[in-house]
C-alpha cells in the first residue's frame, strides 16, 4: 500500500496548482479523493496518496498547461491516452502526484479514463456544471451537486470512511480491460463476503 501524502505539501501544491492553472486560463475542479475529502472531511482523506483534479477537454490548452505547470515547479511524469478520447496527465512535486483526468461530455453524461498498470478504465458521471467551494481558504471548483457525483463514484455509503476502498469498487466503471474486469469481480466478491 502506498504511503499517505504530507498534507502540508498537498495544500501548498493544490494552491500553487490553482495559481498556475489560472495563469493558463484552464479551469479545473476537485474530483475523486480530493473531492471526497473536501466534502466529507473538510480536509484530505487520511490515507490518500495523491491529488485528483478534473478538466473538461474543451477547456484544455496543452501548451499553456505544460508551460505553467513547469513554471510552478511541477514535473510532468506521464502523458497517457489520446487527446480525442482518453487523455490523462500525471504530474509531481514534493513527492505528491497529481492526477489530471480529462472529462469528455456526451449528452447528459461526462466521462474520463484512468490509465492503470493493467489497462485503462473509463468512468461515467451525470454531467454537471461546476461551482465554487471554499477549501483551505481558497475557492476551488467542484461539481454543482457533489453528493450525486460522490454517490456515482463511491456508492451510497460514500459518507462512511473505508480505508480498504480501491478504484475497482467504483460504481461507475463503464469500460476497461478483461483483466481489470476480473479484478473488479474479485474485489466485489471479497467485499460482500466481509459484509456477511
Amino acid at each position: 500500500m502506498k504511503k499517505a501524502m504530507n498534507f502540508n505539501n498537498a495544500r501548498e501544491n493544490l494552491s500553487d496548482l490553482k495559481k498556475a492553472m489560472d495563469k493558463a486560463g484552464i479551469p479545473f475542479w476537485l474530483t475523486a479523493g480530493a473531492l471526497l475529502g473536501a466534502i466529507r472531511e473538510n480536509d484530505f482523506i487520511g490515507n490518500d496518496n495523491d491529488l485528483d483534479v478534473g478538466i473538461f477537454i474543451d477547456d484544455f490548452h496543452e501548451k499553456s498547461f505544460v508551460e505553467n505547470l513547469k513554471a510552478a515547479g511541477f514535473k510532468i511524469m506521464r502523458r497517457l491516452g489520446k487527446y480525442e478520447k482518453n487523455l490523462q496527465y500525471i504530474a509531481k512535486r514534493d513527492g505528491i502526484a497529481i492526477d489530471f483526468y480529462f472529462f469528455y461530455k456526451k449528452k447528459k453524461h461526462m466521462y474520463y479514463t484512468a490509465h492503470f498498470r493493467r489497462g485503462p478504465a473509463t468512468f461515467k458521471y451525470t454531467y454537471q456544471k461546476m461551482r465554487e467551494y471554499s477549501f483551505f481558504d481558497t475557492k476551488y471548483l467542484i461539481p454543482e451537486n457533489p453528493e450525486l457525483y460522490l454517490k456515482e463514484n463511491y456508492g451510497k455509503q460514500w459518507r462512511i470512511p473505508n480505508k480498504k476502498w480501491t478504484w475497482v469498487l467504483s460504481c461507475n466503471i463503464r469500460r476497461t480491460t478483461l483483466i481489470n474486469w476480473l479484478r473488479i469481480a474479485r474485489q466485489w466478491v471479497l467485499y460482500y463476503l466481509k459484509l456477511l
